[in-house]
């Protein structure tokens, strides 16, 4: 038998932070098809050290709605901003949503998507960060992004 040096083990891809928001109530709604909106979705955190990386995961609800059936769906995004209350920064790092085209009538419809997104960031700096989600509709009609007790709207940043 051997000995396992458990110090060997110590802080190797360990959680060195996290930080995170819950919405529980709100609901943010976007009829630009041409800019995303804030979803008020967001979470801030501080880099110890600027080679750490951030893992980002935000689960969230997005509704799409519109009058004709060329309403085909909500696109959302995750951006992270660097010194949002300085002199910040902001980058584009991913986006996601769905798209639904076999649509029936061209009445009023709405349509529920629980969106989820993982993102692991190299953010290369030791200022606050803050990391946020915005929304649109995919085409045309209105994204509605929201959240209430029974259906929260969350965003971890875990530092690693």
């Amino acid at each position: 038998m051997g000995t396992i040096n458990i110090s060997s083990f110590l802080n190797k891809g360990a959680v060195k932070q996290l930080q995170y928001s819950v919405v529980t109530s709100g609901d943010d709604t976007n009829s630009g098809v041409n800019a995303y909106a804030d979803s008020g979705l967001s979470v801030r955190i501080t880099p110890s050290s600027a080679s750490n990386k951030i893992v980002v995961e935000a689960c969230f609800m997005l509704k799409q709605s519109g009058e004709s059936i060329n309403c085909t769906g909500a696109k959302f995004q995750l951006v992270r901003t660097i010194d949002p209350d300085g002199s910040p920064s902001a980058t584009y790092l991913a986006n996601g949503g769905y798209f639904d085209t076999n649509y029936s009538t061209a009445t009023w419809t709405i349509k529920d998507d629980p969106s989820t997104i993982m993102y692991y960031d190299s953010p290369n700096t030791t200022s606050e960060i803050e990391y946020k989600i915005m929304h649109k509709p995919a085409t045309s009609g209105t994204s509605l992004f929201y959240s209430n007790s029974s259906q929260p709207a969350t965003i971890v940043a875990m530092e690693v």
